[in-house]
């Protein structure tokens, strides 16, 4: 009988099976060794080396050469017999170099036979030496790719690739083996600190508790996940993505305090060490750059910012003059620290931004830079960007400069100083000036309101976290007067910055913003004053623009604006000051249009995530900080804010977070509501009410 129909493509070293004749089949991946002890029409029955008889039909069975020896005859001796010979096979198996048998073929993709290769390395196809070969192609993944039961010699380069990839896995295996031993030591110790290789072996995990992976790295991390569950005996069960979770935290990489949005976007947060080599060496003046700079160190200078703040970019001053007062905003010119070309330029470029998160600031340049060698520290000689603007005694504009300049910082004042001195009618001698930039300030603000401007002051919540995970907050006004004071200020410098750019033609990264469809303040609702009614204002208003073209800005009532206050924490700012900086010292811009708009595209990415990130934290603490609340007092008062979209959207009192809420009767906006929170989870995101009636 033959084994295979005439069409088959098939090749065995026999032609014919019978009773008694040796075989091999697979079965779940794994190589079966029987033999014939009977058949019926197209089918065979197999005792194999297990003890077992089955049934299998001639396409299924691989024969080998030679018989069953004569003189074997009960069941018992013949599984003895195969289960022995399969044996010396798999232990003999080190003797056949494929690698040898390949390097015959000379890269050529040749097909072949289990005989034939049998017969090139052994000289000899018998029963065993035909098995080794047989299973050693069957295991083999890099030089002989099979064909049914043929195989074919691969190609030289394949073979390499192959060989590269059968490597890494290797090298993957043994990390795996290394990455299981210190989870347990961990997981036994709840001490030992992970390593960075560990760290980094831990990443697809990361990634996939974040819920941050797709495709064939979801595949990946499941994968690993359930290679570590197996071994370190944890997450068995449930989602993918808290077991994950479950995992990381059980070997003490991750608490119920870990904020997963920072798995999820992966900030830059430690800084190369060329790169903090630097900024400890950053770069200083030659004497004629120096001495170049106007003189203002004998001026009164303040800065003003948050209690908190150490990175001080901005810094004002007020001088009488016979027409009125010169005002100073003296900004630290950062450009001239941080050049192009350098590491410390790449680093900026790649941040564009500082990212301020409750429980870590990830700073767009190190902290040598950002807060001392950049800052504007009291008592401190800094170098600085300075805008220059006269206004009359009723604080009119009359001109403006911009010049290269060194101040020392005075005092520094924070929110609180300014906004106390303010409700002071006299004090310091450093308190009269203040009243009066507040008075230029307010004055600057009403002409921006002629022109259109719109501002929708509110309150806020600055939340902070420290490092064992206590959570603590402040509220603030956007609008109290010290701040509006000093962002009136920046608004002013950098509406200057525009329109300088503008008249000189120099390229610029202008921020623009459409008017809005509709009168922003238009009520015909009568949405009461508060949350609701500021909602609706903000809603009204487009998107801001960044281009290369100036256009308007509606919401500021400005004809041209740019952003270039804040070069220590925006890479664009950098940029725009660099670009003034260096046409007031050769009379040329450093950029052209085409390179700002390759700079806009490049960094769009960086900014978003800087967004997402810093956005997603706060709500991730604000969420916390309500969980842990709840069990004291789960009640929580709120205020509609919309209701047009498929669930009301809620801002809450106290914590200023606005998020959906499904309610079983139709709300109004601007509605007061009391509410009991009823289920909180952070990490997911979701927190559930019900009203109290």
């Amino acid at each position: 009988m033959k084994i295979f129909p005439a069409t088959s493509s098939r090749t065995n070293p026999d032609s014919s099976l019978s009773e008694g004749s040796l075989v091999v089949y697979e079965n779940n991946a794994n190589l079966i060794a029987g033999v014939i002890v009977s058949s019926k029409k197209n089918k065979f029955s197999i005792l194999n080396h297990k003890g077992s008889v089955v049934e299998l039909p001639t396409e299924r069975l691989y024969l080998l050469p030679g018989h069953l020896p004569s003189t074997i005859t009960t069941s018992s001796e013949k599984t003895a017999f195969l289960e022995n010979l399969l044996d010396t096979a798999q232990d003999r198996m080190s003797e056949l170099s494929l690698e040898t048998v390949w390097e015959s073929f000379e890269g050529k993709e040749t097909e072949t036979t289990t005989k034939q290769v049998c017969q090139l390395f052994f000289g000899k196809d018998e029963l065993t030496e035909h098995l080794i070969t047989r299973l050693a192609l069957l295991a083999d993944s890099i030089y002989f790719k099979r064909k049914k039961d043929t195989f074919i010699a691969r190609s030289q380069v394949a073979v390499s690739e192959l060989t590269l990839a059968k490597e890494a896995a290797e090298r993957k295996q043994k990390q795996i083996e290394n990455l299981v031993g210190q989870l347990k030591e961990c997981m036994a110790t709840h001490e030992t600190p992970l390593n960075d290789e560990t760290r980094q072996l831990l990443a697809p995990l990361e990634a996939l508790a974040a819920e941050a992976t797709e495709g064939a790295q979801t595949k990946e991390a499941k994968t690993l996940l359930d290679n570590l569950s197996e071994k370190l005996g944890v997450a068995q069960s449930g989602r993918p993505e808290a077991r994950a979770f479950d995992l990381l935290k059980a070997v003490g990489h991750f608490t119920d305090n870990t904020n997963l949005a920072f798995y999820r976007h992966n900030p830059r947060i430690d800084f190369p060490k060329e790169v903090l080599d630097e900024a400890n060496h950053p770069f200083k003046e030659d004497a004629q750059d120096y001495a170049a700079r106007r003189d203002l160190t004998k001026i009164p200078t303040f800065t003003i910012d948050d209690i908190t703040t150490k990175d001080m970019d901005d810094a004002l001053s007020l001088e009488r003059t016979e027409s009125g007062y010169q005002l100073g905003i003296h900004i630290s010119d950062v450009a001239s620290i941080v050049k192009p070309g350098t590491l410390l330029e790449e680093e900026a470029k790649l941040r564009a931004t500082t990212i301020y998160c409750p429980e870590l600031t990830v700073n767009m340049l190190p902290e040598t830079l950002s807060q001392k060698h950049a800052s504007l520290i009291e008592g401190r000689e800094s170098l600085c960007l300075s805008y220059l603007v006269n206004v009359t005694s009723d604080f009119k504009i009359l001109d403006f400069e911009i010049c290269r300049s060194r101040i020392n910082v005075t005092k520094r004042l924070t929110y609180d100083d300014v906004d106390a001195t303010l409700k002071q009618t006299s004090g310091s001698e450093l308190d009269q000036p203040i009243h009066t930039l507040n008075e230029i300030a307010s004055a600057l603000e009403i002409a921006r309101i002629d022109r259109g401007s719109i501002r929708v002051d509110r309150l806020d919540v600055a939340i902070s976290v420290d490092n064992t995970g206590e959570i603590s907050f402040s509220i603030y006004d956007e609008g109290s007067p010290a701040r509006s004071l000093v962002g009136e200020m920046m608004v002013l410098a950098n509406h200057l910055t525009a329109t300088f750019c503008k008249d000189n033609k120099i390229a610029c990264v202008f921020r623009s913003q459409p008017e809005p469809d509709v009168d922003p303040f238009s009520n015909p609702n009568g949405i009461p004053d508060g949350p609701a009614y500021h909602y609706l204002i903000r809603t009204r208003l487009k998107r801001s623009l960044v281009s290369t073209e100036p256009m308007p800005h509606s919401s500021l009532g400005l004809s041209l604006y740019t952003q270039a206050t804040s070069p220590i924490r925006r890479y664009l700012d950098l940029i725009i000051q660099r670009q003034i900086v260096h046409y007031l010292a050769h009379n040329e811009p450093y950029y052209t249009r085409q390179d700002l708009d390759r700079i806009i595209l490049e960094g769009d990415a960086s900014l978003q995530l800087a967004r997402y990130l810093s956005t997603e934290s706060k709500r991730f603490w604000l969420l916390t900080y309500l969980a842990r609340s709840v069990k004291n007092n789960p009640f929580v008062n709120a205020t509609v804010v919309r209701t047009d979209l498929k669930n009301p959207i809620i801002h809450l009192d106290g914590v200023y977070l606005t998020t959906p809420i499904q309610l079983a009767r139709p709300v109004t906006p601007g509605e007061h509501l009391k509410l009991k929170i009823l289920f909180v989870d952070p990490r997911r995101d979701q927190i559930r009410f019900e009203e109290c009636v």
